[in-house]
């Protein structure tokens, strides 16, 4: 049954954070969507082409691109991606918040998180250019369902 009325609530799409089990509150500024597909098979019947019966397959969650400040004492990511680099499969769980003027409402669970591409930082030598920035990919086995705060 759809929601309708004064019971919705609008969260705005810029309102987020990011914690992972272990690191805490990584400071992300921009995060890729949580975006789930699901793969359809279709099968065809007494192998006539026009005759097919669909089915839903596997699903899979997609990567999700992160960028942070580069911060040199901030060696958390960097450090869990050297973990991984070096063949340890250390997949972590995370939570994604929304937030509203500063309060989280509401909060959907990212399982089995695996660290797959990691930026520290790239040269320029403009030293008034824009900050640097950290910027690593994600790889989630699955999202969880948003829940109230």
């Amino acid at each position: 049954m759809a929601t309708t009325g004064e019971s919705v609530i609008k969260v705005p799409v810029f309102g987020f954070r990011v914690e992972i089990d272990g690191l805490g509150d990584i400071n992300l500024e921009s995060c890729g969507k949580l975006k789930e597909t699901l793969e359809i098979i279709e099968d065809n019947e007494g192998g006539q082409q026009r005759i097919a019966d669909h089915s839903p397959g596997k699903f899979k969650a997609e990567n999700l691109p992160c960028v942070r400040p580069t911060d040199l004492a901030d060696r958390r990511i960097f450090d869990w991606w050297r973990r991984v680099r070096s063949g340890i499969q250390d997949k972590k769980n995370g939570t994604y918040f929304w937030v509203k003027a500063g309060i989280d409402v509401a909060k959907m669970e990212i399982k089995g998180l695996l660290i797959m591409e990691h930026l520290w930082a790239e040269g320029d030598s403009n030293e008034k250019a824009k900050n640097q920035k950290e910027e690593f990919t994600l790889k989630p086995v699955e999202f969880g369902e948003p829940t109230l705060l």
